[in-house]
């Protein structure tokens, strides 16, 4: 008698805590039920959409899971797993599109650097050489000029 009164006394608190949990679940997906989904997703960037829209599948998923699990079903080899493993590939997979818009982050080759800074030094000496010429001929031109008026 005792065996089974403790049994139901944690079948009776597993149920409060799922019970909890999928109020949860609803309080946090309110403001998505709330709005027609194609009103929202149209105001979102093509990311925002397919993020949500996983995260839908994911939940709607995870809870049949939980489902199937409290009616004691084998859930190892239950279709439900290949989906919630899909879903969880498609998650990677925009998490890796993510990353790669993101700018990545700037590194100077000190080597390369050094190299182009030689070169550009060089041939700004090259150009200040050929302004000192233009000029010293443009002043012989003008004193010659000059000289024969």
């Amino acid at each position: 008698a005792k065996t089974s009164e403790n049994q139901q006394e944690k079948f009776v608190q597993t149920h409060s805590i799922l019970d909890k949990s999928l109020q949860n679940v609803e309080e946090k997906l309110a403001p998505l039920l709330i709005r027609e989904k194609l009103e929202l997703l149209s105001q979102l960037s093509r990311y925002d959409q397919t993020e949500i829209n996983l995260a839908l599948a994911y939940s709607i998923s995870s809870l049949y899971y939980i489902l199937l699990r409290t009616r004691g079903e084998n859930t190892v080899e239950h279709e439900i797993n290949t989906e919630l493993n899909r879903i969880k590939i498609r998650m990677g997979r925009l998490k890796i599109v993510k990353n790669k818009s993101e700018k990545p982050k700037t590194t100077v080759n000190k080597q390369v650097f050094s190299r182009v800074l030689s070169h550009e030094i060089k041939t700004n000496e090259g150009v200040r050489d050929d302004r000192k010429r233009i000029k010293s001929y443009q002043k012989d031109k003008h004193t010659r000029k000059q000289a024969s008026k």
